[in-house]
Protein backbone atom coordinates (compact mmCIF):
# COMPACT_ATOMS: atom_id res chain seq x y z
CA UNK A 1 0.00 0.00 0.00
CA UNK A 2 1.40 3.03 -1.32
CA UNK A 3 1.85 6.75 1.51
CA UNK A 4 -1.13 8.71 -0.27
CA UNK A 5 -3.22 5.64 0.47
CA UNK A 6 -2.17 5.30 4.03
CA UNK A 7 -2.51 8.48 4.31
CA UNK A 8 -6.14 8.40 3.83
CA UNK A 9 -6.93 5.43 5.82
CA UNK A 10 -5.52 7.54 8.74
CA UNK A 11 -7.54 10.50 7.77
CA UNK A 12 -11.04 8.02 7.89
CA UNK A 13 -10.16 6.46 11.18
CA UNK A 14 -9.76 10.13 12.58
CA UNK A 15 -13.20 11.12 11.48
CA UNK A 16 -14.78 8.05 12.25
CA UNK A 17 -13.49 8.33 15.78
CA UNK A 18 -14.63 12.09 16.20
CA UNK A 19 -17.72 11.68 14.52
CA UNK A 20 -18.14 8.75 17.11
CA UNK A 21 -17.03 11.39 20.37
CA UNK A 22 -19.55 13.80 19.08
CA UNK A 23 -22.40 10.99 18.37
CA UNK A 24 -21.86 10.23 21.76
CA UNK A 25 -21.08 13.00 23.92
CA UNK A 26 -22.24 16.15 21.73
CA UNK A 27 -20.10 19.17 21.09
CA UNK A 28 -20.24 21.27 24.16
CA UNK A 29 -18.67 17.91 25.87
CA UNK A 30 -16.07 17.47 23.55
CA UNK A 31 -14.83 21.20 23.87
CA UNK A 32 -14.98 20.85 27.63
CA UNK A 33 -13.18 17.65 27.59
CA UNK A 34 -10.33 19.55 25.31
CA UNK A 35 -10.11 22.57 26.97
CA UNK A 36 -9.79 20.62 30.40
CA UNK A 37 -6.71 18.65 29.04
CA UNK A 38 -5.23 22.14 28.03
CA UNK A 39 -5.69 23.70 31.19
CA UNK A 40 -4.31 20.60 32.96
CA UNK A 41 -1.33 20.91 30.63
CA UNK A 42 -0.30 24.38 31.57
CA UNK A 43 -1.06 23.53 34.94
CA UNK A 44 1.40 21.15 34.88
CA UNK A 45 3.78 23.52 32.86
CA UNK A 46 3.28 25.93 35.52
CA UNK A 47 3.78 23.77 38.41
CA UNK A 48 6.99 22.73 36.97
CA UNK A 49 8.21 26.76 36.57
CA UNK A 50 7.55 27.29 40.04
CA UNK A 51 9.53 24.13 41.64
CA UNK A 52 12.22 25.67 39.85
CA UNK A 53 11.48 29.06 41.50
CA UNK A 54 11.31 27.26 44.50
CA UNK A 55 14.84 25.72 44.50
CA UNK A 56 16.45 29.55 43.22
CA UNK A 57 14.82 30.83 45.88
CA UNK A 58 16.19 27.99 47.87
CA UNK A 59 19.47 28.82 46.80
CA UNK A 60 19.53 32.09 47.91
CA UNK A 61 18.39 31.08 51.24
CA UNK A 62 21.26 28.61 51.68
CA UNK A 63 23.84 31.37 50.51
CA UNK A 64 22.68 33.53 53.12
CA UNK A 65 23.11 31.10 55.61
CA UNK A 66 26.71 30.68 54.66
CA UNK A 67 27.71 33.30 54.39
CA UNK A 68 26.27 35.80 56.75
CA UNK A 69 27.89 34.62 59.96
CA UNK A 70 30.90 35.95 58.02
CA UNK A 71 30.35 39.50 57.30
CA UNK A 72 30.61 41.84 59.93
CA UNK A 73 29.51 45.53 60.97
CA UNK A 74 32.66 48.16 60.64
CA UNK A 75 32.41 51.28 62.93
CA UNK A 76 34.82 54.25 61.92
CA UNK A 77 35.41 56.27 65.09
CA UNK A 78 37.06 59.54 65.38
CA UNK A 79 38.15 61.11 68.47
CA UNK A 80 35.57 64.50 68.33
CA UNK A 81 35.09 67.57 70.71
CA UNK A 82 31.75 68.02 72.23
CA UNK A 83 30.14 70.97 74.37
CA UNK A 84 29.48 70.29 77.77
CA UNK A 85 27.42 72.22 80.56
CA UNK A 86 29.72 72.73 83.07
CA UNK A 87 28.95 74.58 87.24
CA UNK A 88 32.22 76.28 88.77
CA UNK A 89 31.68 76.40 92.31
CA UNK A 90 30.35 79.83 92.62
CA UNK A 91 27.26 78.08 90.91
CA UNK A 92 28.22 80.07 87.31
CA UNK A 93 27.21 77.67 84.37
CA UNK A 94 29.82 77.92 81.50
CA UNK A 95 30.24 75.72 78.46
CA UNK A 96 33.67 73.47 77.89
CA UNK A 97 34.88 71.07 75.51
CA UNK A 98 34.78 67.13 76.35
CA UNK A 99 36.74 64.95 74.01
CA UNK A 100 35.42 61.50 73.14
CA UNK A 101 34.76 58.87 70.27
CA UNK A 102 32.15 59.05 67.51
CA UNK A 103 31.22 57.15 65.14
CA UNK A 104 32.29 59.00 61.68
CA UNK A 105 31.54 56.17 59.03
CA UNK A 106 30.45 52.45 59.40
CA UNK A 107 30.35 49.76 56.35
CA UNK A 108 31.07 46.01 55.99
CA UNK A 109 33.48 43.25 55.78
CA UNK A 110 33.93 39.55 56.28
CA UNK A 111 36.25 37.25 57.79
CA UNK A 112 38.74 35.66 55.58
CA UNK A 113 40.41 33.80 58.47
CA UNK A 114 39.35 31.63 61.29
CA UNK A 115 41.84 33.55 63.39
CA UNK A 116 40.31 37.00 62.97
CA UNK A 117 41.32 38.58 59.96
CA UNK A 118 38.65 41.09 58.02
CA UNK A 119 38.58 42.27 54.73
CA UNK A 120 36.57 45.99 53.80
CA UNK A 121 37.29 48.77 51.78
CA UNK A 122 40.11 51.57 52.88
CA UNK A 123 37.76 53.93 52.48
CA UNK A 124 35.75 52.83 55.37
CA UNK A 125 38.21 52.95 57.61
CA UNK A 126 40.18 56.19 56.59
CA UNK A 127 40.83 58.71 59.08
CA UNK A 128 39.92 56.46 62.25
CA UNK A 129 41.25 56.86 65.84
CA UNK A 130 39.53 53.55 65.93
CA UNK A 131 37.92 50.59 64.81
CA UNK A 132 34.86 48.20 65.67
CA UNK A 133 34.17 45.09 64.45
CA UNK A 134 30.33 43.48 64.90
CA UNK A 135 28.93 40.55 64.68
CA UNK A 136 25.76 38.92 63.31
CA UNK A 137 25.70 37.57 66.90
CA UNK A 138 25.68 40.41 68.59
CA UNK A 139 29.78 40.29 69.59
CA UNK A 140 32.12 43.02 69.25
CA UNK A 141 35.72 43.19 68.98
CA UNK A 142 38.19 46.72 68.70
CA UNK A 143 39.98 45.91 65.46
CA UNK A 144 43.64 46.60 64.35
CA UNK A 145 44.42 48.05 61.09
CA UNK A 146 47.19 45.05 59.64
CA UNK A 147 47.41 47.33 56.17
CA UNK A 148 45.53 49.79 53.93
CA UNK A 149 46.53 49.99 50.31
CA UNK A 150 45.63 53.46 48.19
CA UNK A 151 45.81 51.59 44.64
CA UNK A 152 42.59 49.30 44.96
CA UNK A 153 40.60 51.03 47.99
CA UNK A 154 41.24 47.50 50.28
CA UNK A 155 42.43 47.22 53.51
CA UNK A 156 42.56 44.13 56.50
CA UNK A 157 41.52 44.65 59.50
CA UNK A 158 42.45 42.18 62.96
CA UNK A 159 40.50 41.19 65.93
CA UNK A 160 41.94 39.25 68.65
CA UNK A 161 39.31 35.66 68.51
CA UNK A 162 39.65 33.06 67.21
CA UNK A 163 37.15 29.60 65.41
CA UNK A 164 35.21 32.75 63.43
CA UNK A 165 33.28 31.39 60.81
CA UNK A 166 35.31 32.47 57.38
CA UNK A 167 33.88 32.91 53.68
CA UNK A 168 36.07 31.66 50.96
CA UNK A 169 37.10 33.17 48.01
CA UNK A 170 35.72 32.44 44.62
CA UNK A 171 37.14 32.44 40.95
CA UNK A 172 36.01 35.67 40.10
CA UNK A 173 37.70 35.06 36.24
CA UNK A 174 34.83 32.08 35.62
CA UNK A 175 32.28 34.93 36.73
CA UNK A 176 29.96 35.48 33.53
CA UNK A 177 27.88 38.39 32.31
CA UNK A 178 24.15 37.07 33.61
CA UNK A 179 25.40 34.68 36.65
CA UNK A 180 23.43 35.54 39.76
CA UNK A 181 25.08 37.26 42.85
CA UNK A 182 24.24 38.31 46.14
CA UNK A 183 25.06 41.26 48.17
CA UNK A 184 25.72 41.29 52.00
CA UNK A 185 26.18 43.71 54.12
CA UNK A 186 24.54 47.09 56.57
CA UNK A 187 22.93 49.12 53.96
CA UNK A 188 22.38 52.64 55.90
CA UNK A 189 23.19 50.67 59.06
CA UNK A 190 20.65 48.26 58.48
CA UNK A 191 23.05 44.86 59.61
CA UNK A 192 23.05 41.67 57.25
CA UNK A 193 21.22 42.76 54.91
CA UNK A 194 21.12 40.39 51.73
CA UNK A 195 20.39 41.78 47.81
CA UNK A 196 20.52 39.42 44.63
CA UNK A 197 21.12 40.11 41.15
CA UNK A 198 23.25 39.86 38.15
CA UNK A 199 26.72 40.49 36.90
CA UNK A 200 26.32 43.17 34.61
CA UNK A 201 29.49 43.31 33.51
CA UNK A 202 33.27 42.57 33.99
CA UNK A 203 36.62 44.83 33.44
CA UNK A 204 34.96 47.72 34.01
CA UNK A 205 37.74 50.61 34.08
CA UNK A 206 37.44 54.60 34.28
CA UNK A 207 34.43 54.49 36.99
CA UNK A 208 36.33 56.83 39.33
CA UNK A 209 39.46 59.29 39.12
CA UNK A 210 40.53 58.15 42.58
CA UNK A 211 41.74 54.58 42.12
CA UNK A 212 44.55 53.18 39.60
CA UNK A 213 43.95 50.02 39.24
CA UNK A 214 40.68 49.35 38.43
CA UNK A 215 38.85 45.94 36.73
CA UNK A 216 35.29 46.41 38.81
CA UNK A 217 32.37 43.75 38.51
CA UNK A 218 29.36 45.60 37.25
CA UNK A 219 26.04 44.62 39.43
CA UNK A 220 23.01 45.46 40.02
CA UNK A 221 22.09 43.44 42.92
CA UNK A 222 21.04 46.57 45.34
CA UNK A 223 24.58 48.08 46.88
CA UNK A 224 24.14 51.47 49.19
CA UNK A 225 25.85 53.30 51.56
CA UNK A 226 27.59 50.98 54.22
CA UNK A 227 27.49 48.09 52.00
CA UNK A 228 31.12 48.70 51.22
CA UNK A 229 33.50 46.57 51.84
CA UNK A 230 30.68 43.45 52.12
CA UNK A 231 31.25 40.71 50.03
CA UNK A 232 29.81 39.45 46.54
CA UNK A 233 28.84 35.81 46.57
CA UNK A 234 28.07 33.27 44.05
CA UNK A 235 25.12 30.88 43.98
CA UNK A 236 27.75 28.44 45.52
CA UNK A 237 28.52 31.21 48.51
CA UNK A 238 32.30 31.78 47.55
CA UNK A 239 32.97 35.56 47.71
CA UNK A 240 33.71 36.78 44.05
CA UNK A 241 33.74 40.47 44.66
CA UNK A 242 34.17 43.10 47.32
CA UNK A 243 31.58 45.51 46.97
CA UNK A 244 33.33 49.20 46.80
CA UNK A 245 31.10 51.78 44.80
CA UNK A 246 27.83 52.74 43.33
CA UNK A 247 27.13 55.29 40.56
CA UNK A 248 24.95 57.38 41.48
CA UNK A 249 22.98 60.90 40.87
CA UNK A 250 20.65 60.52 43.99
CA UNK A 251 23.48 58.84 46.71
CA UNK A 252 21.37 56.21 46.22
CA UNK A 253 20.84 52.46 44.78
CA UNK A 254 20.17 53.28 41.23
CA UNK A 255 21.03 49.88 39.57
CA UNK A 256 24.57 50.17 38.91
CA UNK A 257 27.42 48.76 41.09
CA UNK A 258 30.90 47.83 41.48
CA UNK A 259 33.21 45.58 43.10
CA UNK A 260 36.71 44.25 43.76
CA UNK A 261 36.87 40.84 41.75
CA UNK A 262 38.55 38.38 43.79
CA UNK A 263 40.84 38.06 41.63
CA UNK A 264 42.46 41.11 42.84
CA UNK A 265 41.03 41.30 46.27
CA UNK A 266 42.72 37.67 47.67
CA UNK A 267 45.96 38.76 46.44
CA UNK A 268 46.24 42.22 48.06
CA UNK A 269 44.90 40.42 51.57
CA UNK A 270 47.67 37.97 51.49
CA UNK A 271 50.31 40.57 50.93
CA UNK A 272 48.98 43.38 52.86
CA UNK A 273 48.61 40.49 55.80
CA UNK A 274 51.96 39.21 54.72
CA UNK A 275 53.71 42.91 53.99
CA UNK A 276 51.46 45.13 55.85
CA UNK A 277 51.59 46.97 52.66
CA UNK A 278 51.43 46.55 49.04
CA UNK A 279 54.12 46.20 45.97
CA UNK A 280 52.56 47.09 42.68
CA UNK A 281 53.71 44.64 39.90
CA UNK A 282 55.50 46.56 36.82
CA UNK A 283 56.06 45.86 33.39
CA UNK A 284 57.08 49.30 31.68
CA UNK A 285 55.24 50.28 28.99
CA UNK A 286 52.95 53.42 27.99
CA UNK A 287 50.11 53.28 25.32
CA UNK A 288 46.99 53.36 24.21
CA UNK A 289 43.69 51.45 23.82
CA UNK A 290 43.00 51.04 19.55
CA UNK A 291 39.64 52.26 20.73
CA UNK A 292 40.88 55.18 21.54
CA UNK A 293 42.89 56.43 18.97
CA UNK A 294 41.33 58.91 17.27
CA UNK A 295 39.95 58.59 13.84
CA UNK A 296 43.31 60.20 12.13
CA UNK A 297 45.86 58.18 13.64
CA UNK A 298 47.76 56.14 12.05
CA UNK A 299 47.69 51.97 13.53
CA UNK A 300 51.24 49.84 12.58
CA UNK A 301 51.16 49.12 9.50
CA UNK A 302 50.12 45.64 8.23
CA UNK A 303 48.34 45.27 11.86
CA UNK A 304 45.80 42.92 12.00
CA UNK A 305 44.16 43.20 15.40
CA UNK A 306 40.42 44.96 16.20
CA UNK A 307 41.46 45.26 19.92
CA UNK A 308 44.06 45.49 22.13
CA UNK A 309 47.20 48.53 23.36
CA UNK A 310 49.43 49.92 21.29
CA UNK A 311 52.51 50.17 22.48
CA UNK A 312 53.64 53.71 22.17
CA UNK A 313 56.79 53.74 24.74
CA UNK A 314 58.73 51.10 26.26
CA UNK A 315 60.92 51.94 29.97
CA UNK A 316 64.51 51.16 29.39
CA UNK A 317 65.48 48.44 30.93
CA UNK A 318 62.24 47.55 32.02
CA UNK A 319 60.59 43.91 31.83
CA UNK A 320 58.91 44.55 28.86
CA UNK A 321 61.98 45.59 27.22
CA UNK A 322 63.96 42.62 28.52
CA UNK A 323 60.76 40.39 27.04
CA UNK A 324 61.55 42.37 23.51
CA UNK A 325 58.50 44.13 23.56
CA UNK A 326 58.65 47.22 21.00
CA UNK A 327 57.16 50.55 20.38
CA UNK A 328 54.16 50.13 17.39
CA UNK A 329 53.60 46.50 19.39
CA UNK A 330 50.04 45.74 19.70
CA UNK A 331 49.25 43.92 23.50
CA UNK A 332 46.14 41.77 22.52
CA UNK A 333 46.00 39.69 25.07
CA UNK A 334 47.24 38.55 28.38
CA UNK A 335 47.25 34.83 28.86
CA UNK A 336 43.62 34.53 28.04
CA UNK A 337 42.25 37.25 28.71
CA UNK A 338 42.15 39.97 26.22
CA UNK A 339 42.95 43.31 26.71
CA UNK A 340 41.00 46.06 25.45
CA UNK A 341 42.27 49.62 26.96
CA UNK A 342 45.96 50.97 29.01
CA UNK A 343 43.85 51.11 32.29
CA UNK A 344 43.08 47.37 32.23
CA UNK A 345 46.62 46.11 31.16
CA UNK A 346 47.94 48.38 33.76
CA UNK A 347 45.31 46.91 36.59
CA UNK A 348 46.44 43.70 35.59
CA UNK A 349 49.81 43.70 35.80
CA UNK A 350 49.69 46.25 39.04
CA UNK A 351 47.79 43.42 41.12
CA UNK A 352 50.58 40.23 39.34
CA UNK A 353 52.83 39.18 42.13
CA UNK A 354 56.56 40.17 41.96
CA UNK A 355 58.67 37.78 40.25
CA UNK A 356 55.23 36.06 38.04
CA UNK A 357 55.85 35.47 34.43
CA UNK A 358 53.15 36.87 32.72
CA UNK A 359 52.51 35.37 28.61
CA UNK A 360 51.55 38.57 26.66
CA UNK A 361 49.97 37.95 23.50
CA UNK A 362 51.03 40.52 20.85
CA UNK A 363 50.58 41.74 17.06
CA UNK A 364 53.72 42.93 15.66
CA UNK A 365 52.68 44.31 12.28
CA UNK A 366 50.41 41.72 11.63
CA UNK A 367 52.41 38.96 13.17
CA UNK A 368 51.43 36.83 16.17
CA UNK A 369 54.14 36.90 18.70
CA UNK A 370 54.00 35.16 22.60
CA UNK A 371 56.50 36.57 24.99
CA UNK A 372 57.11 35.90 28.66
CA UNK A 373 57.47 39.13 30.52
CA UNK A 374 58.47 38.67 34.41
CA UNK A 375 56.87 41.25 36.13
CA UNK A 376 58.93 43.84 38.41
CA UNK A 377 58.06 46.22 41.24
CA UNK A 378 57.28 49.21 40.29
CA UNK A 379 60.51 51.56 40.47
CA UNK A 380 60.88 54.59 42.83
CA UNK A 381 60.32 57.37 40.06
CA UNK A 382 56.60 56.31 39.44
CA UNK A 383 56.15 55.73 43.44
CA UNK A 384 58.06 58.38 44.39
CA UNK A 385 55.40 60.69 43.04
CA UNK A 386 52.88 59.36 45.28
CA UNK A 387 54.52 58.57 48.25
CA UNK A 388 56.89 62.15 47.85
CA UNK A 389 54.15 64.49 46.37
CA UNK A 390 50.71 63.18 46.75
CA UNK A 391 50.61 63.13 42.95
CA UNK A 392 49.12 60.40 40.97
CA UNK A 393 49.06 60.67 37.32
CA UNK A 394 48.22 58.68 34.36
CA UNK A 395 48.09 58.91 30.35
CA UNK A 396 45.37 60.72 28.50
CA UNK A 397 43.12 58.69 27.19
CA UNK A 398 39.77 59.74 25.30
CA UNK A 399 37.56 57.65 27.86
CA UNK A 400 39.56 59.78 30.52
CA UNK A 401 39.21 63.09 28.98
CA UNK A 402 35.12 62.34 28.44
CA UNK A 403 35.30 61.87 32.04
CA UNK A 404 37.03 64.76 33.20
CA UNK A 405 35.77 66.98 30.04
CA UNK A 406 39.25 68.00 28.36
CA UNK A 407 39.27 68.70 24.59
CA UNK A 408 42.26 66.68 24.30
CA UNK A 409 43.60 63.40 23.74
CA UNK A 410 47.29 63.45 24.57
CA UNK A 411 49.21 64.14 27.86
CA UNK A 412 49.51 63.16 31.55
CA UNK A 413 46.80 63.77 33.37
CA UNK A 414 46.47 64.00 37.45
CA UNK A 415 44.35 61.49 38.68
CA UNK A 416 44.96 61.57 42.64
CA UNK A 417 45.71 64.62 44.81
CA UNK A 418 46.37 63.27 49.00
CA UNK A 419 45.23 66.09 51.44
CA UNK A 420 47.88 68.03 52.16
CA UNK A 421 50.55 66.74 50.32
CA UNK A 422 52.92 69.13 48.17
CA UNK A 423 51.31 68.67 45.17
CA UNK A 424 47.77 69.71 47.44
CA UNK A 425 49.71 72.89 48.48
CA UNK A 426 51.03 73.77 45.20
CA UNK A 427 47.37 73.66 44.36
CA UNK A 428 47.51 71.05 41.58
CA UNK A 429 43.61 69.35 41.33
CA UNK A 430 42.78 65.72 39.78
CA UNK A 431 41.99 66.50 36.24
CA UNK A 432 44.72 68.91 35.72
CA UNK A 433 46.55 68.41 32.93
CA UNK A 434 50.89 68.26 33.09
CA UNK A 435 52.23 69.61 29.85
CA UNK A 436 55.51 70.80 30.55
CA UNK A 437 58.09 70.33 33.42
CA UNK A 438 60.54 73.34 33.18
CA UNK A 439 60.58 74.20 29.75
CA UNK A 440 60.18 70.66 27.90
CA UNK A 441 56.68 69.44 26.80
CA UNK A 442 55.38 66.50 28.08
CA UNK A 443 52.93 64.12 25.92
CA UNK A 444 53.41 60.35 28.26
CA UNK A 445 53.72 59.71 31.65
CA UNK A 446 57.63 58.22 30.13
CA UNK A 447 58.05 61.63 29.14
CA UNK A 448 56.97 62.89 32.48
CA UNK A 449 59.05 60.69 34.81
CA UNK A 450 62.42 61.16 32.48
CA UNK A 451 62.09 65.13 33.06
CA UNK A 452 60.53 65.00 36.59
CA UNK A 453 63.77 62.73 37.43
CA UNK A 454 66.25 65.33 35.02
CA UNK A 455 64.70 68.77 37.27
CA UNK A 456 63.62 67.21 40.61
CA UNK A 457 65.69 68.72 42.71
CA UNK A 458 66.22 70.80 46.42
CA UNK A 459 64.11 74.00 44.59
CA UNK A 460 61.32 71.42 43.81
CA UNK A 461 59.59 70.62 40.64
CA UNK A 462 58.32 73.15 38.12
CA UNK A 463 55.32 71.93 36.22
CA UNK A 464 53.06 73.48 33.97
CA UNK A 465 49.10 73.03 34.53
CA UNK A 466 46.56 73.64 32.19
CA UNK A 467 42.90 72.87 33.60
CA UNK A 468 39.89 71.65 32.07
CA UNK A 469 38.90 74.77 30.78
CA UNK A 470 41.96 75.55 29.41
CA UNK A 471 44.37 78.24 31.11
CA UNK A 472 47.56 77.56 31.54
CA UNK A 473 49.77 77.92 34.69
CA UNK A 474 53.15 77.44 36.51
CA UNK A 475 53.40 75.52 39.66
CA UNK A 476 56.26 74.70 42.13
CA UNK A 477 56.12 71.35 44.25
CA UNK A 478 58.09 71.62 47.03
CA UNK A 479 58.87 68.80 49.58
Amino acid sequence: MGDSSLQRLSLWLMSVSLGVVVAFYGVPELVHRVTRAVERGRSDAAGVQLRRLGETSEAFRLVAKRVAPAVVNVNNLAVVSRPVLRLSPFGQRFFDEQQGLGRQGQGSGFVIDANGYVVTNRHVVSGADRVQVRFSNGSEYPAKLVGADPHTDLAVLKVDASGLVAAEFGDSEKLEVGDWVVAIGNPFGLEQSVTAGIVSAKGRSGVTEQLDVQDFLQTDAAINPGNSGGPLVDLQGHVVGVNTMIVSQSGGYQGIGFAIPSRIARTIAERLIQDGKVALGWMGVTGRGLADLAANERRPDGSRATSGVLVQDVFPDSPAERAGIESNDIIVAVGSRPIESLLELRSLVATTRIGATLDVELDRAGQSLRLDVVIEEQPAGLASLEERMGLGVVDLTDEIAELVGLNRSRGVVVTRVHRGSPADRAGVRPGDVIAAVGKQEVSSVTQFLRAAQRLDGPEGLLIAIETPRGSRRMVVIEE
